[in-house]
């Protein structure tokens, strides 16, 4: 007799196809893939989770499982409560660049990303942003964080095009001054600085309340 198969999870399959997503992108993957990385025929998968669909919003639910947020100090504000949220969420969207369009474009409730909400609004709550007012905040800084993140990665859709830096070399004084301009004094890409400059500018200047 044979010896028993183990017991497949749904936590084994998301962890499999976040690997193999991690490795190969959204394009690449498939069931059938996903059932050979496991060992076991794909319609083993279907048991647990019904489609791809349903395995992409747990590999996002993953995903926010997994950004870990730090526990503010007692005398923290707000505005450095909200920053130190979305510096954990960007740092976990750039260990899996690959998963980043999938975060994009799948439902934003998921399970463990409204526990993390949970956990933010009594934060925010406690340091004087009131909850109402941090989810629209909360709402603004994950299309940021997200959006700035997927630029980043350059992990387009269809495959790679051509090159920004090809793009730009071609340019000239006369078809495009003041992008040459800024290319030549002073302009330098720099996501680390930018998504921080960004972030801080737009926590500076939320207004608390109705726009009069």
């Amino acid at each position: 007799m044979s010896p028993a198969r183990p017991l497949l999870s749904q936590e084994q399959i998301v962890a499999a196809a976040i690997d193999l997503l991690d490795r190969d992108g959204p394009d690449a993957f498939s069931m059938r893939r996903l059932g050979a990385a496991l060992k076991v025929d794909p319609m083993a998968v279907y048991h647990h989770l019904p489609n791809k669909a349903a395995l992409f919003d747990a590999v996002v639910d993953t995903v926010w499982a997994r950004t870990v947020l730090e526990e503010p100090d007692a005398d923290a504000t707000w505005q450095q409560v909200v920053t130190s949220i979305f510096h954990a969420l960007r740092g976990e969207l750039l260990a899996h660049p690959k998963l980043v369009s999938i975060v994009a474009t799948r439902p934003v409730a998921t399970p463990h990303m409204l526990t993390l909400v949970e956990r933010a609004l009594g934060w925010l709550d406690s340091a004087g942003l009131p909850p109402a007012e941090a989810m629209k905040l909360l709402d603004c800084l994950v299309g940021y964080t997200v959006g700035k993140v997927a630029g980043e990665v350059r992990e387009p859709v269809g495959g790679p095009g051509v090159p920004p830096e090809q793009v730009y070399g071609a340019l000239t004084p006369e078809t495009h001054p003041h992008v040459v301009t800024a290319m030549t004094s002073g302009y330098g890409w720099q996501p680390d600085e930018e998504f921080t400059r960004g972030l801080d500018a737009m926590v500076a200047g939320w207004r608390v309340g109705p726009l009069s």
